[in-house]
């Protein structure tokens, strides 16, 4: 939903009469807590590339350990991104993260919803969580904090069918918000 949120927020910028220059001269020395963000982003990385291809110890360390590499790297960017709290999208995708943290951390995995994934068609994502090949999300009887898991459908006619959670939504919120508001600044 990145690609969505970045095209929402430059028509945005153009309609509060916001400045895209702003956006061009914005510097990372601008962003606090960079060192934390970076381990989380890093985190991510190393972990998706590690379990999509073997690489002889590295990716049995990190399937063996992937849900403290998930949490760890979730936590990260959470807080490199809560301590940039002058920015409202900013401390708005923090939440976010939290908030898709609490049933990752509670079940081990992010609970999805099956009836979600009927609903928008994905029976390919239905056969990878049936036969447990993901390794971050995965079916549950009764997951504790389901209001805060992948559980809403976003069918056709939209054009990237997906379930998506309420963290989703609030990252994705606080995405447009932060662009809005650095294209806005000295208005």
């Amino acid at each position: 939903m990145i690609i969505e949120a970045i095209i929402v927020s430059l028509i945005l910028i153009k309609l509060t009469k916001g400045d895209y220059k702003n956006l061009k001269t914005f510097e990372i020395s601008d962003i606090k807590g960079k060192k934390i963000l970076l381990i989380g982003m890093f985190l991510t990385l190393i972990a998706n590339i590690c379990t999509a291809t073997y690489i002889k110890g590295v990716s049995d360390f990190c399937v063996i350990n992937y849900y403290y590499i998930h949490i760890l790297s979730i936590l990260s960017i959470a807080i490199g991104l809560i301590l940039n709290y002058k920015n409202p999208g900013l401390l708005i995708m923090s939440v976010g993260f939290f908030l898709n943290l609490i049933p990752i951390v509670v079940n081990k995995k992010m609970p999805v919803s099956k009836e979600a994934l009927t609903k928008i068609s994905d029976y390919n994502m239905i056969n990878l969580l049936n036969n447990r090949y993901s390794l971050s999300h995965g079916f549950f009887n009764n997951p504790k904090f389901r209001i805060l898991s992948d559980i809403i459908p976003l069918p056709p006619p939209y054009y990237n069918p997906k379930v998506i959670s309420v963290g989703d939504i609030l990252i994705t919120l606080g995405i447009v918000i932060a662009i809005v508001f650095i294209a806005r600044r000295n208005k």
